[in-house]
This record gives structure tokens, sequence and C-alpha cells, in this order.
């Protein structure tokens, strides 16, 4: 045999299994049941129910079957994660409006004498235009004892309280004695005198003097229980229109006069039955407080203890009664 022969034998083998293979597509497509609707009563989901293959490649699917689709994967619940929020920032609570406090009230202005330029408020302090005259308070002290210091027996810082009146000046005390003695009573500095005031005790039936003199332009002092007067103060009072007349009271007529009286010139004496005498000093560079200053004579609001214009204070110091006043 030759090899066309064969080749034509292997097509005709060819032809025929493929023809039979046509046929037997068509058998089976005939005897393919046709669908049928069912209720779920009627289906059995124990004998529906077939094995899912793993994957496609591993199922065998008969020539000429329609794909069988692939099984939907179902993807696997993911645990809700929440979004992270920003913190709620609650608003700081506004501060209520604090309520204005009333301004406090004012400080009482200081109170001031009220001195006038061209005339005198009190017989005692001269006026501004008399004060311009004055000398300088730098370095102003009393040198000389008004009275023998050997004399002294003690020095009271309270005075002689009257009226309610706060203390205003020094008593020195001296010895008495039935004799009604006296002491001479001199200038302790360079003074200017500026008011002599007189008056009567009905008590003791004997007329006394206070002598009102300036230091310099802002210390001022006086001695009072002066029982006899010296001449110089004498024609004072003399020279003046308010000479016969009383010098105190509400018809006063007040000696006002601005005299220079030397250093240890007399003034007159002091003493007698009383045996003692006051020395004040006011010093209106420094004020005292008191409630209401008005109601207060202005020396009194300006009073000090004459024992620091003293050059010798020590001697005074020594002899002080303690107990109040002034000088304590």
């Amino acid at each position: 045999m030759t090899r066309s022969f064969w080749a034509q034998a292997l097509l005709l083998l060819l032809a025929f299994a493929l023809l039979a293979g046509v046929v037997l597509f068509a058998t089976d497509k005939q005897d393919l049941p046709k669908e049928v609707a069912l209720t779920p009563e009627q289906v059995d989901i124990s004998t529906t129910t077939q094995a899912i293959p793993d994957s496609i490649s591993d199922t065998e699917v008969p020539i000429g079957a329609p794909p069988v689709p692939a099984p939907l994967s179902t993807p696997k619940p993911q645990p809700l994660v929440p979004k992270p929020q920003a913190p709620i920032q609650t608003p700081a609570p506004i501060p209520p409006e604090p309520i204005p406090s009333p301004p406090p009230a004012p400080a009482p202005a200081p109170w001031t004498p009220g001195f006038l330029q061209n005339a005198r408020i009190t017989p005692e302090i001269p006026s501004e235009a008399e004060r311009a005259l004055l000398p300088s308070c730098d370095g102003k002290r009393f040198t000389l004892d008004p009275v023998d210091v050997a004399t002294f027996t003690k020095v009271d810082g309270r005075g002689s309280s009257h009226g309610g009146v706060p203390y205003d000046f020094a008593r020195i005390f001296l010895p008495t004695s039935t004799n009604d003695q006296l002491f001479f009573l001199y200038a302790p500095a360079d003074i200017y005198i500026t008011h002599v005031a007189q008056t009567y005790s009905t008590v003791r039936e004997e007329e006394e003097t206070t002598i009102y003199f300036a230091l310099c332009k802002d210390v001022f002092g006086y001695i009072s229980n002066v029982k006899l007067i010296s001449d110089p103060v004498y024609k004072l009072i003399t020279d003046s229109t308010c000479f016969g007349k009383p010098h105190t009271g509400p018809n006063a007529c007040y000696i006002k006069t601005l005299t220079l009286i030397s250093r240890s010139e007399q003034l007159g004496k002091v003493g007698g039955t009383r045996g003692s005498f006051g020395f004040g000093v006011f010093d209106l560079r420094t004020q005292r407080s008191f409630e209401s200053p008005e109601t207060l004579p202005i020396r009194t609001n300006f009073a000090r203890c004459p024992i620091e214009y003293f050059a010798r204070p020590d001697v005074y110091q020594n002899r002080l009664e303690k107990g109040g006043g002034l000088c304590d």
C-alpha cells in the first residue's frame, strides 16, 4: 500500500469521528428537561444543594455544556472603626462684668489756719506780711533759761487743761514761800513780742500777764502767769489803744505788736503764791492730728514740747515729771 492510501484513510476516520460527535451533541440536547418553575415548598434544599468546588479548574464541565458562573464571593464584614473626632471644646465661661465700685471719697483737705496777708486772724500770730519780716528758723533755739534753772523744782508737760482743750504748754514749778517770793524772768533769746494779754484773778485778787512772742517766722512761744511786767513790756501796753481796757473776753482790746526784745532782757517776775509759770511753744511747721482742729485754738493745733527748743534740753528733762502731756 502506498502512503497516499493511508492518508486518505486517516482523513475518513477523522471525518467520521467529527460526524459522530455532532450527532451525539444533538441527541443530548434533545434529552434535556424543560425548566419548570417550582414553589419554595417543592424545593428540597438538602437534595438541591451541591458542593461548590474550590476553584473552576477542579470542576469537570461536559463538552458543550454552558459555563457555570463563578460563585459570588461575599466580602467579610469589616469592624466599624469610629472616625476620630476632635474633642468638643467647651467655650470658657464669660466672667460677668465687674460691678464698678463707687469712687473713694476724696480725702479731706488738710486743715489750714487761713492766715491773711495783711491782717491777723488771732492776736498772737502775725499776718503773712509781718511774718515775712521775721528771721528764718534755721538753727534757732532758746539759749538762755527764762528763770534761773537752779530754782526749778519740777517741769510738768501737761500744763493746765482747761475746758477740754488738749495740753498745749508746759508748766515750770518754782519754790513757794510765805513771803510770795518772786523770780526774775528773762528773754530766752532774741524774741519779737507779738501780743500782751492781762487778766485779773478775782480769786487771788491779783493781775497776771501772758506775753506772746516769735522766735522766728514759724516758731512762737508764750509765758503765762507773769506777776510783774518790766518797763519795756509795760510801755507796749500804755502806748497801745488798749490801755485800761479788757484784753480778754468778748469785748477784748487786743494789744498787737512786733517789738524786738534782746536775749537776757528782763520781761518781769514770776512765782509768788502760785509758785509756777507756764511756758508754751507752737511751731507752724508741725501740725498735730485732731478730729476737729477748727474748734481748737491755732496754738493748740501746732503745740510742741518747749524743752525741744532749748539749747540744753537735758536740764529740763532731768526735772520732767512723767505721765502724759507734750513732753513724754
